[in-house]
């Protein structure tokens, strides 16, 4: 394949074969337009109104959860979602987009920018909005990508590479066979992650209500959620093993550069891990900082967003602990033992059954304090037990967890293949046809 000499302007997709077209986006849309603003309430039938939300990684526009609006006729046919649109999101991950394929009566929001193009394969150029140099192009166009609002005239500005419309045709088909290929295979993926994470979830639920002796005799909780204990396992509610709790400090002065940091629901990680790394520093008297001082063994819980969400304090910095988080510090009881125990499944369920159902989503301590678990006795004997759980599920879980981050790096480079893939194909690093006719 001949190629042209590569235009120093358009760094992004450098050479491209010979008889390809180098356009702006300009040159190829019919018509764009700003998407409907309204702040009434969503109603229950009518108008559907897609939303960002509406539209997901693969740039499909689902119509399926879509809120209803009231609208005027005229505004309607202004607004109109039509097959062959493509919608642009105006800000959140820069170059998000959804090309319609069956549309359902609908407009499309004020934080979309509607587009319609001419003389090009709709397919193609779908492949062509999802390729790097595309993205690469847009975010060079906002400031160094530290303007996250994207308009019209962003995208029009950027350069693609169009070939004839025949190969526009098998770049397609070929891009769409592929990709397809790779999405079963990050799929599979993806559900052997799901499984072993609910591996995982069985064998702390068994291990913190169980134990590790499968022949040791049992008795009934008397609690639905936790079921049979061991005999000699108490039932407790975790107010008998708080030593104190506190809400945490609450502050609307701006960040400042050094001092105390402050730990936010944000700094806790999916593992119950806190991090330090990122967070801000806040001013605080001495008193302040005393009183909402993160030491190590404390326990943070979030106070709102998802129930149960915790971390435990293991190599604590300077910080004091933010308005929405409360502070435990626990008695008698092997905290890395608590950690599964706050990590099980019939913890989070004996929350929710607190929170009228789980339609309040703030946590309160008492709700937590109200909390029963089982744990072993608090003797010399109880405590070596929940030692010797604590261990086991550690090292179960690590070796769970590395088998999870190797499959989470192989979906990673299965995703950036996919990426290479289509951008090579729609600036014509590949040559399709041999592929196509296969």
């Amino acid at each position: 394949m001949t190629l042209a000499i590569e235009n120093p302007e358009i760094r992004f997709f450098g050479k491209v074969p010979e008889h390809w077209e180098i356009v702006r986006i300009r040159r190829i849309t019919k018509e764009h337009k700003q998407g409907y603003y309204t702040e009434q309430a969503y109603i229950d039938e009518g108008v559907k109104l897609v939303r960002i939300t509406d539209i997901d990684d693969s740039a499909n526009v689902s119509f399926e959860n879509m809120p209803f609006v009231t609208i005027s006729s005229k505004d309607e046919r202004a607004f109109k979602v039509e097959k062959g649109d493509f919608l642009f999101a105006r800000s959140g991950t820069i170059g998000r987009f959804g090309l319609v394929r069956e549309p359902e009566r609908s407009v499309f929001a004020s934080y979309l920018i509607r587009f319609r193009f001419k003389d090009v394969n709709l397919e193609f150029l779908r492949f062509v909005f999802s390729s790097q140099f595309f993205k690469e192009g847009l975010i060079s166009t906002l400031h160094g990508g530290a303007n996250k609002n994207v308009h019209a005239e962003n995208i029009k500005e950027q350069f693609i590479a169009i070939p004839p419309p025949d190969m526009q045709s098998e770049i397609a088909s070929f891009l769409d066979r592929k990709t397809a290929a790779l999405a079963t295979l990050i799929t599979k993926k993806q559900r052997l992650i799901q499984l072993l994470e609910e591996k995982r979830t069985v064998l702390i639920n068994q291990a913190v209500t169980k134990g590790l002796n499968s022949n040791i005799l049992m008795r009934d909780s008397g609690i639905s959620w936790i079921g049979k204990v061991p005999e000699h396992w108490e039932i407790v509610r975790i107010r008998r093993i708080t030593k104190e709790h506190k809400q945490g400090y609450y502050t609307e002065q701006a960040y400042i550069d050094e001092g105390v940091k402050l730990v936010r629901i944000t700094d806790i990680d999916d593992s119950a891990n806190v991090s330090f790394e990122n967070m801000p520093f806040v001013t605080i008297s001495s008193k302040d900082e005393r009183a909402f001082k993160v030491e190590k063994g404390d326990f943070l819980f979030a106070r709102s967003g998802t129930i149960g969400r915790f971390g435990l304090v293991r190599e604590p910095e300077r910080s004091v602990f933010a308005s929405y988080l409360i502070r435990f510090r626990f008695k008698d009881v092997n905290l890395e033992f608590l950690r599964f125990v706050f990590s099980s499944q019939f913890f989070k369920e004996g929350l929710i059954s607190t929170l009228h159902g789980g339609a309040n989503k703030n946590v309160h301590a008492e709700n937590i304090k109200e909390q029963f678990i089982a744990i072993p006795p608090s003797n010399v004997q109880g405590a070596i037990e929940q030692v010797e759980i604590a261990n086991f599920l550690d090292s179960e879980s690590a070796a769970i967890n590395q088998v999870i981050d190797r499959i989470k790096e192989q979906i990673e480079k299965l995703q950036e293949y996919r990426q290479t893939l289509i951008t090579a194909a729609v600036t014509g690093k590949i040559d399709v046809r041999e592929e196509v006719a296969v």
